[in-house]
């Protein structure tokens, strides 16, 4: 099994724009992706102050193997 950890990094969106594109434009092309066995989003949250985040969260996309992924 592979397993590939991506990092999506803040742009010029409020964070919340920005996790709304990720889940509702972004997720169901990659839930799309050929041989992907399963696809999970991390959001990242505001801090405890309310602080914005550097990034918008991490999602890893799990494959049966690299040829797979490929």
């Amino acid at each position: 099994m592979v397993a590939i950890e991506i990092i999506l990094f803040r742009n010029a969106m409020t964070l919340e724009e920005q996790q709304k594109w990720w889940l509702e434009d972004h997720a169901p092309i990659a839930r799309a992706m050929p041989g992907l066995l399963g696809y999970t989003i991390n959001l990242a949250g505001k801090g405890e102050n309310g602080e914005e985040p550097d990034i918008c969260g991490t999602d890893t996309l799990t494959f049966a193997s690299w040829e797979a992924a490929m």
